[in-house]
C-alpha cells in the first residue's frame, strides 16, 4: 500500500522519507509559493494556480494569501466559498469543504497527527 493510501485509510504513513510523498509535497509548495506571491489583481492566474493544486475548486472560490497546505490534491472546495488569510490545511487525508462556506482568518484544518509514543514518532510516522 502506498503511503498516501495508508494516510487515506487512517494508518500511519511515512511523510518525511518516502520519495513519492516528499515529491508531492514539494510540488504543492512550489505552486503555493507562486500563489502566495501573485498579486490579488491577477485573479485569473490565482484561479489557475488553485485549480492546478487542489483536487476540486468550485466556481467563485476565493482564497486569500497566504494559504498553506501539504499536498493540495486531497482538498475539495465547493462553489462560492471563501478562505480568509493564513488558512492552513494539512491534507494527509481528504478535506471536503462545501459550497457557500466562509472560513475565518488563521484557521487550521489538520488531518495529520504524530504518534504519542516516542519510538513510532522517532520513525517519522504520521
Amino acid at each position: 500500500m502506498k503511503e498516501m493510501e495508508k494516510a487515506a485509510a487512517g494508518f500511519l504513513y511515512d511523510a518525511n522519507f518516502d520519495a513519492e510523498v516528499v515529491g508531492q509535497r514539494n510540488a504543492a509548495k512550489d505552486i503555493l509559493f507562486e500563489f502566495n506571491h501573485t498579486p490579488p489583481r491577477q485573479a485569473e492566474k490565482r484561479k489557475e494556480l488553485l485549480q492546478s493544486l487542489l483536487g476540486q475548486v468550485g466556481n467563485g472560490v476565493i482564497i486569500e494569501a497566504p494559504f498553506h497546505c501539504d499536498y493540495g490534491f486531497n482538498i475539495e472546495i465547493g462553489a462560492n466559498s471563501f478562505l480568509n488569510v493564513n488558512c492552513v490545511i494539512l491534507d494527509g487525508a481528504k478535506v471536503a469543504i462545501g459550497s457557500n462556506v466562509f472560513i475565518a482568518p488563521a484557521v487550521g484544518i489538520h488531518t495529520a497527527g504524530h504518534p504519542l509514543d516516542s519510538e513510532r514518532r522517532d520513525q517519522g510516522l504520521e
